[in-house]
């Protein structure tokens, strides 16, 4: 190469895949944590997360990663209105050993909600794109619900010799 001459060279690769996330707010398999409680009403609560991810729902599921982070309950209008930020840590199958960072709104009484993917690692290097979240379920302390991942991860090209 030149001295002076710089060429850019960027591999685009697109992953989409759907998942379930399993959020047990209370009882003996409760996979998260009050940190603090909000002062007026719910608003201001914050909560740590480590939630299940799967590849399914039937009852054979195999468990893939988890869902770790924190939600604050960031409105006084609407209960169970909650900023989350987190990671998928993928454990197993074959996004095993990446991870993917989210943000966005998590309102466990609506049905759809999207979270922006603001990167990651692994096989997701550089990733942004979208998490669309879809409500399955949600009764008894369980929520289900499904996630759709669409994004692009802008890989390094290695430079030639």
């Amino acid at each position: 190469m030149e001295p002076g001459v710089i060429k850019i060279r960027t591999l685009k690769n697109n992953i989409q895949g759907s998942f379930y996330f399993y959020q047990q707010v209370s009882g003996s398999n409760a996979n998260q944590s009050v940190l603090l409680s909000g002062k007026i009403g719910s608003f201001g609560t914050f909560v740590a997360n480590d939630w299940v991810l799967a590849d399914s729902l039937a009852s054979d599921r195999k468990v893939i990663g988890r869902v770790q982070g924190l939600h604050l309950q960031e409105s006084l209008q609407a209960a169970f209105n909650y900023y989350e930020v987190g990671n998928f840590v993928f454990q197993d199958g074959s996004f095993k050993g990446s991870t993917l960072n989210v943000m966005g709104n998590h309102h466990s009484e609506a049905n759809n909600d999207t979270w922006s993917i603001v990167g990651g690692t692994g096989q997701f290097e550089r990733a942004q794109g979208t998490v669309k979240k879809t409500k399955v379920q949600n009764a008894n302390g369980l929520y289900i619900g499904k996630l759709e991942i669409d994004a692009t991860c802008t890989l390094p090209k290695t430079p030639s010799t």
